[in-house]
C-alpha cells in the first residue's frame, strides 16, 4: 500500500471530555466526526491534527506550564493507537510552534527557539530496537514496529 504525498491539516477530530484528576496523567477524549468513534489518549490540549492516507497524527501536551511534554500519536482509521512518541524534559517549558508540513514529514520547535524537531511518517513500518534518547520517550517495547520517527532536525 502506498502511501498518499503527504500530511494535510485536518478537523475531523474534536475534544469530547478532558479529564484532569489531581494526580497525572490527564486524557483527552476525542470524537472522530466523520464516524462517531471515540478514542481516549493522554494530553490535557489538543496541540494540531493531521491526517495522512488513512491514518491520522495527533499532537497533544499536558498544560502543564514548566513540565510540558508532547504526544505524538498515530492513528489508523478505526482510531487504534499504531505508534505513540513524548517528548519533554522535567522543569522545562515546552511551547510547539513553527509548525512545518512538508510531505510526510513535520517540522517544528519545542522547547526553545532553535530547538527544531523532525517528525516523519514512514511509508512502510519497520521492526527497529529503539533506545531513545533524552528528552525523546517511547511507550512499549523497544524491540517495536515503527510507523513515525521523532528525531532533532539538523
Amino acid at each position: 500500500m502506498l502511501i498518499p504525498k503527504g500530511l494535510m491539516d485536518t478537523s475531523d477530530f474534536m475534544v469530547s471530555r478532558v479529564d484532569t484528576p489531581e494526580q497525572q496523567p490527564s486524557s483527552i477524549t476525542f470524537c472522530h466526526r466523520p464516524t462517531g468513534l471515540h478514542c481516549t489518549l493522554r494530553g490535557a490540549l489538543l496541540e494540531g491534527q493531521y491526517r495522512i492516507g488513512q491514518k491520522y497524527l495527533l499532537l497533544c501536551s499536558d498544560g502543564i506550564p514548566l513540565e510540558e511534554i508532547l504526544h505524538l500519536y498515530l492513528l489508523d482509521e478505526r482510531l487504534q493507537l499504531l505508534d505513540e512518541w513524548e517528548l519533554g524534559a522535567p522543569y522545562t517549558a515546552g511551547i510547539i510552534s513553527n509548525i512545518g508540513v512538508k510531505g510526510a514529514r513535520l517540522t517544528f520547535t519545542f522547547f526553545a527557539s532553535d530547538d527544531d524537531w523532525l517528525l516523519e511518517i514512514l511509508a512502510t513500518p519497520r521492526w527497529q530496537l529503539t533506545l531513545p534518547r533524552y528528552p525523546v520517550r517511547l511507550k512499549g517495547r523497544w524491540l517495536r514496529k515503527m510507523h513515525m520517527v521523532l528525531r532533532r532536525s539538523a
